[in-house]
């Protein structure tokens, strides 16, 4: 029995889920970064959470897409190598807060990692 235990913890770890979760708001102590991180600790046997900063991405820009800074190629690597996406996110004035926007505008452009 214990032989099948430590196969099976084997196996879990090897496929355990690569999820980025993308935390919609900056504030160093907002509720939904705490949220975020809950679920990285409370579900760490299930999946691999990988918190995403996005606070380091500058505003989408068309005119540099081709040839993105660093923290967007970083950031957009991250994303495209998760096997899901977890959005943790405020709502701010019946929307989605800026900085979330200006994520999934570099997301969805050139290499459309999200799409």
């Amino acid at each position: 029995m214990n032989l099948f235990n430590s196969i099976r913890k084997i196996i879990i770890e090897v496929m355990k889920m690569k999820v980025a979760a993308i935390v919609g708001s900056i504030r160093k102590d907002s509720y939904n970064l705490k949220l975020a991180r809950y679920i990285q600790n409370r579900y760490q046997h299930l999946f691999q959470l990988d918190m995403l900063n996005i606070r380091d991405l500058p505003f989408y820009d068309q005119d540099i897409e081709s040839v993105p800074p660093q923290p967007v190629i970083h950031f957009k690597s991250k994303v495209a190598a998760a096997d899901a996406v977890l959005w943790v996110t405020p709502e701010y004035n019946s929307t989605i807060p800026g900085v979330m926007a200006n994520a999934i505008d570099w997301l969805s452009r050139v290499d459309r990692v999200m799409m």
